[in-house]
């Protein structure tokens, strides 16, 4: 199965159902939900408790990254975060063709402007990154 019908058959569907009636089987697409997960985290913890990282800065600054985890954990971090996807499947997808980026692009929108929204309304520590960066496919 392609990457592009993996997100056409069985990412698409799965996210497009309710969650309370699908018995679980879209968990693993709904993981990217994150405003979902945040808004649980944060009724149950006072939000200076959780710092939300970028992966994109991992992947661009990982020393400013590690930097923003060794203020928000007051000790140092010893060594270096690598910035490595260590995921070396064949079937890893490097570039996203045109259809599954519209698809997933045009589902996650509301879900990361929601996010974006959930993050400036509940300003976490000082450390977090603020304005949260936008994704990009």
């Amino acid at each position: 199965m392609s990457f592009e019908e993996f997100v056409r058959d069985i990412s698409m569907p799965a996210l497009a159902r309710d969650e309370s009636e699908d018995g679980g089987s879209g968990r693993s697409s709904r993981h990217g939900l994150y405003a979902n997960h945040l808004q649980n985290w944060f009724e149950r913890f006072d939000r200076n408790q959780i710092i939300v990282l970028s992966y994109d800065e991992l992947c661009t600054n990982p020393e400013k990254l590690q930097g923003r985890i060794q203020s928000f954990l007051g000790v140092a971090v010893p060594g270096h975060i690598r910035r490595i996807n260590s995921n070396n499947s064949l079937q890893k997808v490097e570039i996203l063709s045109n259809e599954p980026r519209q698809q997933l692009e045009s589902f996650m929108k509301p879900h990361n402007e929601r996010l974006y929204e959930l993050l400036e309304a509940n300003p976490g520590p000082s450390m977090e990154q603020r304005p949260f960066p936008k994704f990009t496919m």
